[in-house]
């Protein structure tokens, strides 16, 4: 190679790490977005590979719906409470996995 080629290849790394930066600093407000679509495939990926979980648990809302309403009702609050507990710890958790 010549001291051209060297130099022009300088440049055109150096143009390729300046562009990586821009690219990386305009994507960032797409980063959530892409989490969220990452988040969903991952629930597809799984629910397909767990078809049985799914189908057990419509039967039994749909069995306890038929035989008892009132179980159901109970069954629904329980979920409801869990969902809270949940969402309130999940800051807790995600602070604790970020420190590990």
């Amino acid at each position: 190679m010549t001291p051209l080629d060297d130099e022009r290849r300088r440049q055109l790394v150096r143009r390729s790490a300046e562009l990586r930066e821009q690219l990386a600093s305009a994507s960032a407000s797409a980063r959530p977005a892409f989490r969220a679509a990452d988040y969903v495939a991952d629930g597809i990926h799984w629910l397909r590979h767990h078809p049985a979980l799914p189908v057990l648990l419509i039967s039994a809302v749909i069995g306890a719906l038929a035989s008892r309403p009132r179980t159901l009702w109970r069954l629904g609050a329980g979920a409801l409470g869990a969902w809270h507990i949940a969402r309130r710890a999940r800051p807790v958790l995600h602070f604790i996995r970020r420190s590990m």
